[in-house]
């Protein structure tokens, strides 16, 4: 089999770019002008992101300063052969009081050689993988007994973590009589651009509802009326949508992960059970919910300025500074897409039969 050359210098490739899988040899030529506006782009908002806070939960800034704890370590290791005589401070008092959502504060605090070290982690491509990975609420699956004591109650484990269900859903035949076959393609759609936001915020999108609806909005074109024949056209419609919007791109494996999510969804707890997908749209009802009531509260040209603007001169490097985004929310088409998810609750509570190839 013929080794993969690198794209820029025709030596054998070593690496992936994460954004555009492009191969390359050496960090030199993931920086090369042939290559500059993908890498520039993915350092600065991967790096923004894990440093303020936006993408990552708790647990996620915890792990960043651990990752930041062994460049420290590293450093020690190596001034033990410099010539500089001075003991560094350790990073931990350094950080002592510092606000980790504040980026400009803790790029301050980091040494000449921290800063460095923590440019190359994050140009290698290597600063997800060393991150927690998120496990999502519809991986936990639970064995259903052909035979039951009736004594013995349901596991019913898997609803811990997972939305609560709707409990008045429209009855189906009240909206539709006569249903296409390709209805169950476009929910497909849907619930990719759903685990993708998910997965996205780690989890964590309680507060973040306007940024959460825009996504889906922009992933599951399906929701504006693009209709698909294929399980398989319908998730990669989705999938290859986040190529058009660049902060949204985090991995080509993430992206393929999330096709496996939508699968999982499918299948529900149990293996054959529409349980996860009631949940899944539930929730995506509640989240477009928000979104109406708070853009109802006096928004004039009814669109959402989601980004703060920041007024103050930034010491950060060009790539990790905060870049002012401003995704519009319109009412009327929030509260029509709305109208989809809730279209699709009802089906699904009454056609889960149409999926029994995917749960098989």
């Amino acid at each position: 089999m013929m080794m993969s050359m690198c794209k820029f210098c025709s030596g054998p490739r070593k690496f992936t770019c994460p954004r555009c899988s492009v191969d390359y040899c050496s960090l030199k030529c993931y920086q090369s002008p042939a290559h500059q506006d993908c890498s520039e782009m993915f350092y600065k908002e991967c790096v923004q992101g894990e440093l303020s806070g936006e993408q990552i939960s708790k647990e996620g800034k915890d792990s960043m300063m651990d990752i930041l704890q062994r460049m420290n370590k590293e450093d020690d290791c190596e001034s033990d052969d410099s010539d500089d005589d001075e003991d560094p401070v350790d990073l931990g008092e350094r950080l002592q009081g510092i606000d980790l959502d504040n980026a400009d504060d803790v790029w301050e605090k980091l040494s000449k050689d921290e800063k460095k070290q923590f440019d190359e982690l994050v140009k290698s491509g290597d600063l997800a993988s060393v991150l927690p990975e998120y496990t999502p609420w519809w991986k936990v699956k639970v064995e259903e007994k052909k035979i039951r004591d009736l004594s013995e109650p349901e596991d019913e484990s898997y609803k811990e973590n997972c939305p609560e269900v709707y409990k008045n859903i429209s009855k189906f035949s009240s909206i539709c009589s006569n249903p296409s076959v390709y209805l169950k393609y476009g929910l497909l759609n849907v619930l990719y651009a759903y685990a993708y936001a998910v997965k996205y915020f780690s989890g964590d999108y309680k507060d973040e509802h306007c940024e959460f609806v825009e996504i889906v909005q922009l992933l599951a074109k399906n929701l504006d009326g693009h209709n698909f024949e294929l399980a398989d056209t319908a998730v990669e419609a989705a999938a290859s949508e986040v190529n058009n919007h660049q902060f949204l791109g985090i991995s080509i494996e993430f992206s393929r992960n999330v096709k496996k999510d939508v699968v999982e969804i499918v299948k529900g707890p149990t293996g054959e059970d529409n349980y996860y997908i009631l949940a899944a749209l539930s929730d995506l009802k509640s989240q477009f919910e928000k979104v109406v009531k708070y853009l109802k509260r006096g928004k004039k040209d009814s669109t959402q300025n989601l980004t703060t603007e920041t007024t103050e001169p930034s010491n950060l490097p060009i790539w990790l500074r905060t870049v002012d985004r401003k995704p519009e929310l319109k009412l009327d088409l929030v509260k029509k897409h709305l109208k989809k998810v809730d279209f699709y609750l009802s089906w699904s509570e009454q056609f889960y039969g149409e999926f029994s190839e995917l749960s098989a």
